[in-house]
């Protein structure tokens, strides 16, 4: 089944966006998790956890929206490849757009 360039650029901002949600679920139940379990993390642990996370974070969100872009350029098909990046970058735009109402819409 060949899916769309607008479909797929869909499809990775979507992912970004669903990943960014779990990742801010994560982190914003595991204060909870750590005092619940009496284990208070160090400094240096908390900043190495921090470090660590924002590069696994940077490489599955550039792995969602760049590799398929690359791989198009690489075959060639340099248009197709500008269009689904900057598919999916107007597709992440909306989507902050549309999160960023809703959380000025309910303070």
């Amino acid at each position: 089944m060949k899916i769309s360039l607008g479909l797929r650029a869909f499809l990775q901002a979507a992912g970004v966006t669903a990943y960014v949600i779990v990742f801010a679920f994560t982190v914003q139940n595991a204060e909870a998790w750590f005092t619940a379990h009496n284990f208070p993390p160090s400094p240096i642990l908390s900043m190495v956890i921090f470090l660590l996370t924002f590069i696994v974070s940077a490489l599955i969100c550039s792995s969602l929206v760049f590799l398929q872009s690359v791989r198009l350029f690489a075959e060639g098909q340099k248009d197709a490849a500008w269009k689904l990046f900057f598919g999916s970058v107007a597709w992440l735009a909306f989507f902050l757009v549309f999160f960023g109402a809703i959380t000025l819409l309910t303070l």
